[in-house]
């Protein structure tokens, strides 16, 4: 039986929420930001599975995050926005 890791748990969590929001601006990027820490902080000898799935989470859920402020970015500088 696991042992209960909340940190892995907290990142699972933050990262399918960072997936969720991705479309909302900085949101998204933040959530994933703190999803890859809790991550990180939550291992002690091994991964939990929960922290694999966080940790990959929160990277797709800031690659999707930074991928949509670029095309919110192009999308003002084509509209003669700036």
């Amino acid at each position: 039986m696991e042992q209960k890791n909340d940190m892995a748990l907290t990142s699972m969590i933050l990262g399918i929420a960072s997936i969720v929001l991705s479309c909302c601006c900085y949101l998204g990027m933040i959530l994933g930001s703190l999803a890859i820490i809790f991550a990180a902080l939550s291992r002690v000898d091994e991964m939990h599975r929960q922290a694999k799935t966080g940790l990959i989470t929160g990277i797709i859920g800031t690659i999707l995050s930074v991928f949509a402020v670029c095309i919110l970015i192009v999308i003002g500088v084509l509209s003669g926005g700036m």
